[in-house]
This record gives structure tokens, sequence and C-alpha cells, in this order.
């Protein structure tokens, strides 16, 4: 596997315990620290599927602790492939990239749902008590698990108010197992997809409109701090069938004539309202 693809996890002991990390709070800290992977690692696959393990490659005692991970492609089963190279570097890219941005006070993708952030939580919480210092890292991004992160992934799990209001997007990766009656809408503007929750009444209706152009209609949810929903609990849903989602491309940036005299705050309501 290629080194680019390696993970590290550097974890400093208490000072009570002389630097020293303890069995117990390490075997629980790589728990969380594999669940947020595979978590990331289903969300890339189109049929929500893990494509890697791990395995330890190297590991150091000397202050801190660095343990480091190297993902392999989980063997092929009769008549399926591999996962490609390409599909789990784009797992590893995207670990990384959602890691960043909370670290950075940025919210993460709206794809990235609230089970996958409490993981994260987790992760970060997890260290209190156990570790002076926490860090994870690949050969190009390095992340402080701290007392910030574990702040920011609190803020961006606080939900603004719903509105009501429709999207537009083609609709895909449909899951109906154990009830789970979600699908994904991919938007041609404003932001790459977004789940959308659905009655058990409208199986069939979702099956018909698979890879077709939708509009949805229903509460939309935000995190803080974003101007797009991460989800929405759809109410009704049709096909668009005047192209109408051809031409919201033209739409971009455009608001009101009055905006500029209004609050933002009011300003991004009214926006959400309107769609």
């Amino acid at each position: 596997m290629n080194e680019q693809l390696q993970i590290v996890l550097q974890l400093e002991g208490l000072d009570t315990d002389k630097g020293h990390v303890r069995l117990d709070a390490l075997v629980e800290e790589l728990g969380f620290l594999k669940r947020s992977l595979q978590t990331i690692d289903r969300l890339v696959d189109e049929q929500g599927h893990t494509a890697v393990y791990y395995r330890v490659v190297d590991a150091k005692h000397s202050s801190p602790l660095t343990i480091t991970l190297e993902p392999v492609k989980i063997p092929s089963k009769k008549g399926k492939s591999l996962p490609s190279d390409k599909r789990v570097q784009l797992f590893h890219s995207r670990y990384f990239s959602e890691l960043s941005e909370i670290r950075a006070g940025r919210p993460p993708s709206t794809d990235i749902d609230n089970k996958t952030l409490k993981l994260f939580h987790d992760l970060a919480k997890g260290r209190k008590g156990n570790f002076k210092t926490m860090r994870i890292q690949n050969h190009e991004a390095s992340v402080m698990i701290d007392d910030q992160f574990e702040k920011n992934v609190d803020y961006f799990l606080k939900e603004s108010p719903p509105s009501i209001g429709t999207m537009a997007g083609k609709l895909e990766a449909v899951n109906l197992h154990e009830e789970a009656n979600t699908f994904w809408i991919y938007p041609s503007i404003g932001t790459n997809r977004v789940r959308c929750k659905f009655s058990s009444a409208c199986k069939e209706q979702v099956r018909d409109l698979l890879g077709k152009v939708v509009e949805v209609s229903g509460k939309k949810f935000y995190r803080a701090n974003s101007n797009f929903p991460h989800r929405v609990d759809v109410d009704q849903f049709c096909e668009i069938t005047n192209n109408k989602e051809d031409h919201l491309i033209h739409l971009r940036g455009l608001t009101s004539q009055n905006a500029n005299d209004r609050d933002s705050v009011e300003l991004i309501n009214s926006v959400r309202n309107e769609w």
C-alpha cells in the first residue's frame, strides 16, 4: 500500500503516568478511531460498504506513543472486484479533509450526518482524563484532537431552526435497509449532495424516480454557520420534466433587490424559506 495512505496516531500519556499510555484507554481510543474511519469509508461508497481494513505497520513507545496504521483492501468476495486504488485514496483524503475542516471551525460537508459527527465527538471526548495530547496525521495533514476540536464538533451538532422549502437534484443511492428509508439528491449547484428521509409509503415512487431529477419538499435542517441543508425530511417529491434543474445555475449569487438593506441573518433565513 502507498505510504501516503498511512494514518499516524500520536498519544501522549498523562504526567501522573510519567507520559505512559494506559492500556484500557489506548484500546478504547483505537476503537473510536476505527469506527470514525469506517463511517467515512462507507460514506464514499455508493453502496455504503467498507473497502478496507487496517493493520499496524509501525509503533514507537517514545513519548508521544506513535502508532502507524495502513489501510488494506478487503479481499474480494466471489463475483466482486477489489475496490480501486482511487476509491481508497478518496476515502483517505476525505477523512482528513473533514477532520481538518472541523478543527478549523468550518462546517463539515453536508453529507456528514449527526451519527458521524457523534463518532468524531467520541474520538475527542475519549481522550479526556486519559491523554495529555492527541494528534492524527498523514503525509500532508496533521490534526490536533483537543478541546477546540471537541468544542467545534459540539457546535456543528447543534442544528439551526429548520425551515420549510424545496430542493432539486438527481435522486440516487437509495437505502431501504432496516427501514432506513433514505436517498440522496445531488443538486447542480450549492452543495455536493443532501440526505433525504422519506415515508415507507413512498418506496415504490422512489424506485420509479431513481436516477431522475426530482424536486423534494419538506423540512430542511441546517448545521450552524451553513447556508445549505444537510438533510431534508421529505413530505412529497416529484420528477422535474421541464429542465428546471438545468437553469438553476443561472440563479447563483442572485438575491432580491433590497438585499443590501437587510441584516445578514435575516437575508439567509429568507433565502432558505424561498428555496
